[in-house]
């Protein structure tokens, strides 16, 4: 039961952040965003500035993400242990699940559903682009890559709660 609300939590909680970030500053993650608008938004004089970020190569995202992965970690090994965790096992897969439903939720109802439809999350400059956004098999795309992420990261959290209940 625990697990279930740690997952709701967290998916309502990364649903606000993104949807805030994004009418904050909708180039902010251009380097997650379809290539098609990655290459618009790259010749577009307004977005000089990012020209970096945009079509950013894959090891440079990785590296650019790895801070991030890291404190990821250490959050998804509390909560695997606050839901009841005490061996390598049940870590890593409660870490698992999180990640996958956090995943899923982000896939589904935020990319999907929201992203695709909302007229405010446009990227100016990209309004015209109606049908790449809504290329949705692009943001289903991401799910193997990321559940390869998750498991990795999992193990890990898994290795991390058995060393910690070990010490209790």
């Amino acid at each position: 039961m625990i697990l279930l609300l740690e997952c709701v939590i967290l998916c309502m909680t990364t649903s606000v952040l993104i949807i805030i970030e994004t009418y904050h500053n909708p180039v902010g993650g251009i380097h997650n965003a379809h290539p098609k608008i990655q290459e618009r938004v790259s010749k577009l004089p307004q977005y000089e500035h990012i020209r970096g970020k945009v079509q950013m190569p894959a090891a440079k995202r990785i590296l650019k993400k790895m801070p991030a992965i890291l404190i990821v970690m250490i959050i998804l090994c509390a909560l695997a242990i606050i839901a009841g965790a005490n061996e390598f096992l049940t870590g890593m897969v409660y870490a698992f699940i999180i990640w996958l439903a956090i995943k899923l939720h982000t896939v589904f109802v935020v990319n999907c559903l929201w992203y695709a439809n909302s007229k405010k999350a446009r990227i100016p400059g990209t309004e015209d682009m109606e049908s790449v956004y809504k290329d949705y098999p692009f943001y289903m795309s991401s799910i193997g890559r990321s559940l390869l992420t998750g498991l990795l990261v999992s193990v890990l959290v898994g290795f991390a709660v058995s060393i910690i209940v070990i010490r209790k």
